[in-house]
């Protein structure tokens, strides 16, 4: 089913995160569009040998032949535009992507994903990318195999870090070279691939007509592939639905690089203060707490808002700012804001969300919250809004 647009480029959304998403859309099409008219020129290649003695189809090979070259020279400057530079980049571990998610699109969505990720034997599964667009990713990979929306779906979702030579992309027809990748595949139980099952993503089109180029799957495409990696799936014949998708991306180092003094080097970013982490989504403790101690503040966790609430009132004086979620079961964002601002009329709180706009926080920010941060964010921005808060 064709996805609507405004799935990805609604005129509600914020201007920036419309243009992110037509950034990754446009990079989806390219690469299938190049694949594409690679695929033309081979089939060119043999009406060259067809026509050779036809007067009016050398004039036609001519024509088509200058046409193909500039069609592949403009979709080659088209993928040089809109390259992500290294500065838009930051370290992360998509392991914790993934954990997230499986236990967010568990308590809310229709898919549950059966996790296995022994595979990586306590690894860190890092990359090098843009966290928010991979969190979306992640959400979005399960909505392409669903099949029914009234019917809960379960997929097998692995992450390895595997190593594959020149010739596994090679015969894929895949413009990656050999080396370490980190490999996730979410698939439906009984169609887990053996690596030597998988094809290409546009062979899988080629062969698979009725799959339609939606705007979803090539937001998932784009962003892959902007980030250096490549989309696979199930080897299959006719019309059949996806039922898996492989995603290899370039292994990254380790958790040294991330969110160190390195990665927010400004002096002024740092601190020393005590800040109340509220969330209830795993990915954000281990991330966001890992960011601040290593910047120099002690960071404290609550689960929920009833439990940000008891934290701050079995320690007064002692709590500099609370980073409080919007969305979280047992006492959402707003009552515990309420809460808090009785026990202490000067808390300064910054809220943080992935599900409202700021502008469904007004009220809250009406009485006093400091700020809104809409999830996922970039380390730095969390950084400069904390020392914003507390002062330098």
């Amino acid at each position: 089913m064709q996805d609507k647009p405004s799935d990805y480029l609604a005129d509600t959304m914020p201007e920036e995160e419309r243009l992110v998403n037509l950034r990754a859309i446009s990079t989806g099409f390219h690469s299938a569009l190049s694949f594409f008219l690679g695929r033309l020129s081979k089939y060119h290649e043999l009406l060259e040998l067809e026509l050779e003695d036809s007067p009016g189809g050398e004039r036609y090979l001519q024509e088509a032949n200058i046409s193909l070259g500039k069609a592949l020279r403009s979709v080659a400057a088209f993928a040089n535009a809109t390259r992500y530079s290294d500065q838009e980049m930051e370290p992360f571990d998509l392991a914790l992507v993934v954990k997230g998610m499986a236990t967010r699109m568990a308590r809310y969505g229709n898919t549950e994903f059966l996790l296995d990720l022994d595979g990586l034997h306590n690894q860190e599964a890092f990359i090098r990318g843009k966290l928010f667009l991979f969190q979306q990713v992640i959400f979005d990979l399960p909505r392409l195999l669903e099949r029914r929306d009234d019917e809960r779906t379960q997929l097998k979702t692995t992450l390895r870090i595997q190593r594959y030579d020149d010739t596994f992309f090679l015969n894929r027809k895949s413009s990656l070279g050999g080396g370490d990748y980190c490999t996730l595949t979410i698939a439906l139980p009984e169609t887990m691939p053996a690596q030597e099952e998988l094809v290409h993503l546009n062979e899988y089109l080629v062969v698979n007509p009725l799959l339609d180029m939606s705007e979803r799957l090539m937001f998932v495409y784009g962003v892959i592939m902007s980030h250096g990696g490549d989309l696979f799936t199930l080897k299959s014949t006719g019309g059949a639905p996806l039922s898996c998708l492989t995603v290899l991306l370039p292994a990254h180092r380790n958790k040294v690089e991330m969110y160190t003094e390195g990665e927010v080097e400004d002096s002024d970013l740092r601190g020393s203060e005590t800040i109340l982490l509220v969330d209830d989504e795993a990915i954000i403790w281990d991330v966001v707490i890992d960011m601040l101690q290593g910047m120099g503040y002690t960071a404290i966790l609550a689960a929920d808002g009833r439990d940000c609430v008891d934290i701050y009132r079995e320690n007064p004086g002692e709590i500099d700012l609370v980073l409080l979620d919007m969305v979280m079961p047992e006492m959402n964002g707003k009552e515990a804001f309420f809460e808090l601002k009785k026990l202490d009329p000067n808390v300064r709180v910054l809220l943080q969300s992935g599900y409202i706009e700021e502008d469904d926080a007004r009220d809250v920010l009406d009485a006093g919250a400091r700020g809104f941060l809409r999830k996922p964010y970039r380390m730095r921005e969390l950084a400069r809004r904390i020392r914003e808060i507390l002062g330098n």
